[in-house]
């Protein structure tokens, strides 16, 4: 109920290029950590190929 999104167990992943689109006249604190965060995140070493499990 948050909004929050969250990793469903067993569901099939897609794989899709990530955009950032920002205004530059809006740069602020909460966007700095969003960039951040995405940074982490591709910087992980984790398997993004489509593979799904159809034994589901």
């Amino acid at each position: 109920d948050s909004g929050a999104l969250e990793r469903v167990p067993k569901a099939p992943e897609f794989s899709y290029p990530t955009y950032l689109v920002y205004s530059r006249e809006r740069d602020g604190s909460a966007l700095q950590q969003a960039i951040e965060l995405l940074r982490e995140v591709v910087k992980r070493d984790s398997d993004w190929s489509q593979r799904w499990i159809p034994e589901i």
